[in-house]
């Protein structure tokens, strides 16, 4: 998943420590107003707000990720002088602040919690039609029999079943994908559609999960919506 950083570059070395390897691609800011830059190009399920600067930044940067980027939850992280205060940042715009304790891993188990439960999935799975994504495990399963994608494609589906019902862009997949790294040709989204398709009827899916929205992008629709939708 997307994180939006926003922060000092120690606070940044520490939280990059604790996402190697792990389903987080950090993408830093180096301003408050900078965050408008990710506007209609990338999709982030939370924003990490340092609480070290000062309080019209943190205010600013809280409002733009929530109203500019609809980013789902700002978190602040605050030093152990700050903890002592965290209330009065609430004020300031953070959804919720996890004060310094010392321990980055925690920290970390700690943030994710708060993501699960800010994008929808404090049941840790989402489902649509026969396919079921695990947000706690990362994993698909489908009519209950786990599928095990390529890396690029796991993380498209994984995508837009965070993004359920609503529909995400071509610019966004590329930039959820390939970062700020060269993307190859913009057809390469639609190829990966049809693998991604051909793989789940493969592991057994009798209707498309995936849905067309023609000149805007791709979206899964949420399972309150899936047996209703007209056929694609």
């Amino acid at each position: 998943m997307n994180v939006l950083f926003l922060g000092s570059d120690e606070l940044f070395a520490r939280v990059n420590r604790q996402v190697v390897g792990q389903a987080w691609s950090i993408f830093r800011a180096e301003d408050p107003e900078q965050l408008l830059d990710f506007e209609g190009t990338h999709s982030f399920q939370a924003a990490l707000v340092g609480l070290c600067a000062r309080k019209s930044d943190v205010k600013t940067a809280a409002q733009n990720a929530k109203m500019g980027l609809s980013v789902p939850v700002v978190i602040g992280l605050a030093s152990q002088e700050q903890a002592t205060g965290h209330t009065e940042w609430l004020r300031v715009g953070p959804d919720i602040v996890i004060p310094e304790c010392g321990n980055d891993h925690l920290t970390k188990l700690q943030c994710d919690a708060i993501l699960r439960i800010a994008n929808g999935a404090v049941t840790e799975t989402i489902s649509c039609g026969g396919v079921v994504f695990n947000t706690s495990t990362g994993t698909f399963s489908v009519n209950g029999g786990d599928i095990y994608l390529p890396h690029k494609k796991h993380q498209f589906l994984e995508l837009l079943f965070l993004k359920r019902g609503r529909t995400v862009s071509k610019e966004m997949v590329f930039n959820h994908l390939y970062g700020w790294d060269e993307p190859p040709e913009p057809k390469i989204v639609d190829v990966y559609v049809c693998q991604i398709r051909r793989m789940l009827r493969e592991a057994g899916l009798k209707q498309d999960c995936i849905q067309t929205v023609w000149g805007q992008g791709y979206r899964v629709m949420d399972c309150g919506s899936f047996e209703n939708r007209p056929a694609a």
